[in-house]
């Protein structure tokens, strides 16, 4: 059991050795890769929250099962997850905010064992001749999804990106700790070509893709079927002006054209002129901060 390398990490930080320390994971030691992979979701979501991720239960049980509880403290206990207790009365935050909540960020301790343990992951999908072969083996039998929507061509996109591991590794070392952490771990998905997270949100409408995630620095320094980066194009407010652009394309005899006109050069006055703040306007005129209005 000792030789088990989950991730192979050969790092001074090693995560698996850290895991292993404790008693529950010794005797429980083939959960350790579910951890580790758990661990790297956590990062994420703290990526996305600005270091919180208010989550329920649900989320370690529904991965480790019954021994979710004692997963949860030993990881604690290490000092590789931090809990803060939330006492709020329900929906205090909107509708979806269940009230009583466990707000979960990994201590600085464990970001770095995680950056240590993904990058060293990931030179060895790219440069270790078994890890690759096990890679490759495992995106044959995947087998090439097809969406039959957008999502063909994001996946494409991604399934054509070549990393430069010097350039980016130089741009991943001035970043913050957990920054690194989340940086490999997206580029590991990129590698393995596993885009399980390539789906439809409803809350925000959008679908979220590896690349889409990176930071604008590590975009910069990768190729997609062989082209350098060029810029990124942001278009201002897009759903409310596209959506007015497909409405008013409509041939309907119920709709009022003239009106419709009318209303669009309104939104758009708002939408986009760049000297305002579209989102602070909208937000203050229904009674919501700026930050929720995306919930609205």
């Amino acid at each position: 059991m000792n030789n088990c390398l989950y991730y192979k990490e050969r790092t001074p930080s090693s995560l698996n050795s850290i895991l292993i320390s404790h008693p529950y994971f010794r005797e429980h030691w083939k959960l350790v890769p579910s951890v580790i992979k758990f661990l790297n979701h956590i990062l994420r979501w703290n990526q996305a929250d600005n270091g919180f991720s208010s989550i329920t239960y649900t989320r370690f049980k529904a991965r480790f099962h019954n021994d979710y509880i004692p997963v949860r403290d030993a990881i604690e206990s290490l000092d590789l997850l931090r809990v803060d207790k939330t006492w709020r009365k329900k929906g205090t935050n909107g509708k979806d905010d269940t009230g009583k909540c466990y707000d979960y960020y990994l201590t600085l301790k464990c970001q770095q064992a995680l950056a240590d343990a993904n990058k060293e992951y990931l030179y060895l999908l790219l440069t270790d001749k078994a890890t690759k072969r096990k890679n490759n083996d495992a995106i044959r039998k995947r087998g090439k999804k097809h969406y039959g929507d957008v999502r063909d061509i994001l996946k494409d996109g991604l399934d054509g990106i070549q990393i430069d591991l010097q350039k980016v590794e130089k741009a991943v070392a001035t970043m913050p700790t957990g920054k690194q952490a989340f940086v490999w771990s997206l580029i590991i998905d990129i590698v393995r070509k596993d885009y399980s997270d390539l789906h439809y949100n409803v809350k925000d409408g959008r679908v979220w893709t590896p690349y889409a995630q990176l930071p604008a620095e590590i975009r910069a320094i990768i190729k997609i079927h062989g082209l350098d980066y060029q810029q990124t194009i942001d278009i201002r407010s897009c759903y409310p002006s596209l959506w007015a652009e497909y409405v008013m394309s409509l041939l309907s005899a119920h709709i009022d054209y003239t009106k419709l006109h009318t209303e669009r050069q309104k939104w758009n006055a708002l939408f986009l002129n760049r000297a305002l703040d579209s989102k602070a306007i909208i937000a203050k005129a229904i009674g919501v901060s700026r930050q929720d209005i995306k919930e609205v």
